[in-house]
């Protein structure tokens, strides 16, 4: 009854969305804005870094190719690299990896640094990701020793969904924070 009363509630909060974005897009069932595809693609070509928003030349090139036949044919371009290099794309995801721990809050549309330089509250800040994010990891770590806690498992799936989100897309402040 609970679960039921959820993804109703659910259901109607993400419905507004999914009508808007299916509206503006002129393509029913799309469920992200329109560069999600290209963020995918861009961002999961061997020559990103996985972590900024400059679109490697030669991927947007191939991207721009492979949408004149849809999303598959996005999905199929990426499946067939990793098939063909997957030397090249574990040192991507290694490298994302390693973006999505790393101290620097890398920025989307705000940088953090730059706001920094002007707020006078900014300015009193002084923790970091670099001490957020290993407290977090010993947090998660230490949860393993709780026992009889049915939650620690939704907990090691929340981070690990995080991270795969990361690794697919794009490692940015705002997408990991809620690991620390």
């Amino acid at each position: 009854k609970c679960s039921l009363l959820f993804a109703a509630a659910f259901a109607a909060m993400i419905a507004p969305g999914i009508l808007r974005n299916s509206l503006a897009s002129n393509n029913s069932g799309i469920f992200t804005e329109q560069s999600g595809s290209m963020v995918f693609y861009c961002w999961n070509s061997p020559d990103s870094f996985g972590h900024h928003w400059a679109c490697p030349p030669a991927a947007m090139d191939e991207y721009r190719h492979l949408t004149k036949n849809g999303a598959r044919a996005v999905i199929a371009g990426i499946s067939k690299k990793i098939i063909e290099h997957p030397a090249d794309y574990l040192k991507l995801y290694i490298r994302k990896i390693c973006a999505f721990w790393w101290d620097y809050e890398i920025p989307n549309n705000m940088n953090f640094y730059l706001a920094k330089q002007y707020s006078p509250v900014l300015k009193l800040t002084f923790i970091s990701f670099a001490i957020v994010g290993p407290l977090g990891l010993i947090g998660i770590f230490l949860a393993a020793f709780r026992q009889n806690d049915n939650r620690v498992p939704l907990l090691y799936l929340y981070v690990l969904y995080l991270i795969i989100l990361g690794l697919l897309f794009t490692v940015i402040d705002r997408y990991r924070l809620p690991v620390a």
